[in-house]
């Protein structure tokens, strides 16, 4: 683990940790609250060493301490959802690199990420947005159902953004033709509202040849810069270039329909909806879950656009189906009543209309 001003996360992660690990190992980046001595609480130990240019070179350090047969990769702001359970998977796996689901569960976003491999066999490459790459002969790699929840106080979001910035502009200038620290920098541009320098950063990545991984989400980024501009025909082009580089991702859809939405073409906004809800959850790519789990987000968008254009049975069809997963929701239960107005006029609160 690295470790910078974590302390209002550390007890919840480190304990998780205590049920796994045969040692923890902190290595802490100048941290001016009390994490250190809540590390230490917990039997870690601790390296201090103050650097904020290279998060790879931290877990560097910290995996070059270990000295257990595997090497498991924790944030501070983590937990370990079932650490016995890990301990045992560990005892009887094979040599193989295992990606873990990252889980957030305050905002539903879940990805993948290589988190365990045994010891000596990988080691992290660039400043920020770290990647383990192997030292040898790459290992056979296991997407397991292993989940590391993840808690990231969001006061600690704009702190963060600055920071990232300055590590990907050197990410950038030490990787020349190298795609993927151009993803990362054109997206923090995005998050810092810096839209047409994300544009262009998103540019210069797809000239790139050497790990294009990203296609779909670099299209995906442009079309939200785009929009952010006002752009909306540029906006739908990159919806549509995500999508066709990787339809099996519902918020493309979403994002596709809302620029239909905008132009008022309410039909194709449907449509692009309901492509939507033909996409099954992905197994191993990274997830939005109100797009996909039993919530109504979905249905109730399709509910406002067949109101928009007067599609209002089939809209009530929608929004009943809404109210179903959130049968308590004001605002979901007002919808159903509206949509009930329009297609049963004034007999729309008889009971007989009510059950239907």
């Amino acid at each position: 683990m690295i470790c910078f001003n974590e302390s209002d996360c550390l007890h919840t992660s480190l304990k998780s940790a205590q049920k796994l690990a045969d040692e923890i190992i902190v290595v802490d980046n100048g941290s001016t609250d009390d994490s250190v001595e809540v590390a230490g609480k917990y039997g870690a130990r601790v390296i201090k060493w103050e650097d904020r240019s290279s998060k790879s070179r931290l877990r560097n350090i910290a995996i070059s301490n270990a000295s257990s047969d595997w090497v498991v990769i924790l944030d501070g702001d983590e937990e370990i959802a079932e650490p016995e359970v890990v301990k045992e998977y560990l005892r009887t796996a094979d040599d193989e690199a295992i990606y873990v689901r990252i889980v957030a569960p305050s905002n539903g976003f879940a990805f993948h990420q290589m988190r365990i491999w045994p010891k000596g066999t990988y080691k992290y490459k660039y400043r920020s947005h770290e990647l383990p790459v192997h030292l040898g002969d790459p290992l056979k790699t296991k997407y397991s159902d292993i989940v590391f929840n993840h808690y990231q106080p969001s006061y600690r979001w704009p702190m963060k953004l600055e920071t990232t910035l300055a590590r990907l502009i050197l990410d950038v200038h030490e990787n020349p033709g190298d795609a993927r620290p151009l993803y990362y920098l054109g997206r923090q541009y995005l998050y810092l509202r810096m839209y047409e320098s994300a544009i262009a950063t998103f540019e210069e990545y797809f000239k790139c040849e050497q790990n294009r991984y990203d296609d779909a989400d670099a299209y995906a980024n442009m079309a939200t810069c785009y929009k952010q501009l006002g752009d909306n025909k540029k906006a739908k082009t990159n919806w549509f270039e995500a999508i066709s580089t990787f339809p099996n991702r519902r918020e493309f859809w979403v994002g596709l329909a809302e620029q239909f939405r905008n132009d008022k073409n309410y039909n194709l906004a449907i449509s692009m909806l309901q492509c939507a809800e033909r996409v099954p959850p992905p197994k191993t790519r990274y997830y939005v879950a109100h797009w996909y789990d039993d919530q109504p987000h979905l249905s109730e968008l399709i509910s406002r656009n067949m109101w928009s254009a007067g599609r209002y049975e089939e809209g009530l069809k929608y929004a009943l189906k809404a109210l179903a997963i959130w049968p308590d929701n004001k605002q979901l239960i007002e919808n159903v009543r509206f949509f009930k107005e329009k297609v049963y006029g004034d007999n729309a609160g008889n009971d007989k209309n009510k059950e239907e």
